[in-house]
């Protein structure tokens, strides 16, 4: 994006295109949410959206002594991509990192992953890691293409529930996939056409 455009960004956009990071990409990684909101009424003057996650029983105490480590490991993963798809959505819609609005997501991320009892420079190299991967799920057409339809949603009502945004992405997915279906149509189309010409032409010399 260039600098007059993102002038042209307001902070409810931004923020609409924060939460709908965290909303996709916990709709991808199949983690349900109670609701995402961008109503300033709702959530702390500090930030500017929130995605409330259901609690998952794998992080807790009794999740701690019933599974096993490899799987409270990958539910930290998850976890903690779902923190970073908000940062991740505003840069690619940016261009650019803004850490600054990402604190709280990334203090989520640490408290995560102290759960696995390591130092801060493993930390930086796994947090890099995951947001490499996140990027480059969140930037495929299909998801950032679901990730316009929730910040649409969210402008328009302020707070979308689970299974709001479930139905939204949805019908984006379709939406998208459609559209592609189309445009191939549409240049095989002008394919055989090329070639009817051609042969025409051909057959006449």
């Amino acid at each position: 994006m260039t600098k007059n455009s993102y002038r042209r960004t307001t902070e409810a956009e931004l923020s609409a295109y924060h939460e709908a990071g965290h909303v996709v990409m916990a709709y991808l990684l199949k983690r349900q949410f109670r609701y995402a909101t961008i109503d300033p009424s709702e959530i702390d003057k500090e930030i500017n959206g929130c995605t409330f996650l259901e609690p998952i029983k794998t992080l807790s105490l009794e999740g701690v002594l019933d599974y096993s480590f490899k799987r409270i490991q990958n539910s930290i993963e998850r976890e903690v991509k779902i923190a970073l798809a908000g940062e991740v959505a505003e840069a690619l819609l940016l261009g650019r990192n803004d850490w600054v609005s990402a604190k709280k997501d990334i203090q989520r991320c640490y408290e995560l992953y102290d759960f696995l009892c390591v130092n801060i420079d493993q930390f930086k190299d796994y947090i890099k890691r995951l947001w490499l991967s996140v990027r480059d799920i969140l930037k495929l057409p299909c998801n950032w293409f679901c990730i316009q339809g929730v910040v649409q949603a969210l402008l328009k009502h302020g707070r979308i529930s689970y299974r709001k945004a479930r139905a939204v992405i949805r019908k984006a997915k379709a939406s998208y996939y459609r559209s592609l279906s189309n445009n191939r149509q549409r240049q095989s189309f002008f394919k055989r056409l090329k070639f009817t010409v051609f042969y025409k032409l051909t057959k006449t010399k």
